[in-house]
């Protein structure tokens, strides 16, 4: 009789073991094909510490480690450092008192205290006493409020971000990584509206060919000096509030951005110098030409932000390193689509469609959307129109004279294409 092989019964585990394997195998399809998680979590070094600096030279002159910071609030007066912690605002007694001279204990005194600097204000009233806002049913619609009345002001393409309202200008910026999908980044709209209409846009990949798209990309407006500040990618640029006109760029001292973190920022004017805040370091910039006077490393995982109190800032620092406590699983970064190139292939409504990203787009060329549509010929013999969710865009005038156009596109709500009524169907991977 020949040997039968011996049979075997699967234990639980074995089949548990198996059944994980399969499901890793399918997350980790899917993270190639359709995105990535973002999780890592850190665990920030118990040695926050109360340093003063000077404000000229950003010169370190004391450094104080009260025990069992966690997040403290610090205000300051001639001879006296007072450190809440985890209070905002601040109230009863302050945790710690520290002496301007040295940063050593010392015991309460009285006189005015000078608060944290005030970061520029983020203005959301608008001519005529209306409130503006994104629409909370619709957040791709810009909304106008004043008593029981809502108006839409603007419809957009995809998500806006960041809204200022300056006299009768609307600015904005695009939130990047919509859906998981990384477009635009670097691009900022001062919508007009009193003439309804796009005032001026900064598309900061001009000025930085390697700009990531999705970078994120933050505003501040001083008023008083008419000056629009725009962090992306560790570069301050200051625009003209009325025009958007370059003013001055500057390139900031580069920092080892974490997994999944962003340099954001926050802007403050203190006399001739804005005091800026990006990612875990403090700069102080010349307001006129953007020089850059100082910067402080406040360590990993702190958000700096200063007191100043005569010759003197305050920020809270550490000096030791991160640890991480877990990492996520990554799928391939597929490279971002955020444009279209339409150009006509023959007689007829016959059109070839590419899905591309904003950043080949050629440097001479026109990029269309709803925001800056092409002019509009009524004598048209074809007519191509991009129906998408900010609005419809007639392409017939720009397609005849150059027989090639380019658009913005945004993956998750793709535009429909027509000619003549009929669609055109084309195809853009996610």
């Amino acid at each position: 009789m020949p040997l039968q092989p011996p049979s075997h019964k699967p234990t639980l585990g074995e089949v548990l073991f198996v059944a994980v394997l399969v499901l890793s195998l399918v997350v980790l399809a899917l993270l190639d094909t359709c995105g990535e998680a973002r999780a890592d979590t850190y665990m920030a070094p118990n040695d926050l510490a109360i340093v003063a600096l000077d404000l000229d030279t950003g010169k370190e002159l004391w450094r104080a480690q009260p025990p069992s910071l966690s997040s403290p609030k610090i205000y300051a007066s001639a001879s006296r450092v007072y450190v809440w912690d985890g209070q905002l605002p601040p109230k009863g007694k302050p945790r710690y008192v520290l002496r301007v001279r040295d940063g050593k204990k010392a015991g309460a005194r009285g006189g005015q205290r000078v608060a944290p600097l005030a970061a520029l204000p983020r203005n959301l009233l608008g001519p005529g006493g209306w409130r503006f806002q994104f629409s909370d049913g619709n957040t791709r619609h810009l909304v106008a409020r004043k008593g029981g009345v809502t108006k839409t002001i603007l419809a957009l393409d995809t998500f806006p971000h960041d809204l200022n309202i300056a006299g009768s200008l609307a600015l904005f910026t695009f939130a990047g990584g919509v859906g998981g999908m990384d477009v635009g980044g670097g691009e900022v709209y001062a919508w007009d509206l009193q003439k309804r209409r796009l005032a001026w846009e900064l598309d900061a990949s001009r000025y930085l060919p390697k700009l990531p798209e999705g970078t994120k990309t933050e505003i501040g407006v001083d008023a008083a000096a008419k000056t629009v500040l725009v962090s992306v990618d560790q570069t301050i640029f200051a625009l003209a509030l009325d025009s958007g006109k370059l003013r001055w760029m500057r390139k900031l001292p580069r920092q080892a951005i974490r997994r999944y973190d962003s340099a954001w920022s926050a802007f403050a004017r203190y006399k001739d110098r804005y005091i800026i805040r990006c990612y875990e370091d403090l700069f102080v910039l010349r307001a006129r030409d953007g020089k850059l006077l100082w910067s402080f490393d406040a360590g990993r995982l702190v958000t700096p932000w200063p007191t100043i109190s005569g010759t003197r800032a305050y920020v809270a620092a550490r000096r030791g390193p991160v640890r991480q406590l877990s990492a996520s699983f990554v799928g391939r970064r597929r490279a971002a689509l955020s444009a279209l190139e339409i150009s006509v292939r023959g007689s007829g409504c016959v059109l070839r469609v590419r899905a591309m990203s904003r950043r080949d787009v050629p440097r001479k060329a026109t990029l269309w959307w709803s925001l800056r549509p092409p002019p509009i010929s009524k004598a048209a013999k074809q007519r191509v129109l991009l129906r998408g969710p900010g609005g419809v865009i007639d392409l017939s005038l720009p397609l005849r004279k150059r027989g090639k156009v380019y658009v913005k596109m945004i993956p998750l709500y793709p535009a429909r294409l027509e000619c003549d009524g009929a669609p055109i169907k084309y195809r853009v991977p996610i």
